[in-house]
Formats: structure tokens, sequence, C-alpha cells
């Protein structure tokens, strides 16, 4: 009888502090997230749904950002490029000597 009469106390014990919380959580779905933040801004969302891009995925900012990484790998290049023009990347064939 004592197995009996201790298990309505542990289900006590676990329902009491758990119902609060379910409380607190059907209120919380059935109010929602209400917020008139955008109120009366519908006609500037439908005339540019999309403010931020200037093309179909980026925005200006990804542009510059992919202009200077552009600009800066091209300018890193350019000596190696020079040095290939000049034919200065390649050892000099003219002595019988092989160089280091």
């Amino acid at each position: 009888m004592t197995v009996n009469s201790s298990r309505p106390a542990v289900r006590r014990s676990v329902v009491r502090p758990l119902a609060p919380a379910a409380l607190l959580a059907c209120v919380a779905t059935l109010g929602g997230c209400h917020s008139n933040q955008y109120a009366g801004n519908e006609a500037s969302i439908r005339a540019d749904p999309t403010p931020a891009l200037t093309t179909l995925h980026s925005r200006t900012q990804d542009q510059v950002n992919r202009l200077t990484i552009m600009r800066d790998t091209n300018l890193r290049m350019l000596p190696t490029d020079i040095s290939r023009v000049l034919y200065v990347d390649r050892p000099s064939r003219l002595t019988r000597s092989t160089q280091p």
C-alpha cells in the first residue's frame, strides 16, 4: 500500500512546476507575435520588395566587394605577368653550364 500512496505525490511534484510553463506556452501560442511596426508600409513594400538588391542576387556593397577583390588579385598578379612578358621568369639558355 505504500507504493500506491507515494505515487500521487510523485506525480504532483512533477506536474506542479510544469503547469505554469504549459500555461505560458499556450498563451504565447494563442497570442502570437503581433506588432504594428510595418502598419501602413504595404505600398512601399509592394513597390520594391527587395530594396537592397541592385541585381537579381547582389547588393551594391556586394558588387563593390567583388570589384575590390578583383582589383587586389590583379595587382598581386601584375609582377608575375610583367616578368613573363620580359622573359625573366625562365633561366637563360645562353651558357652551356647549368644555372641554379
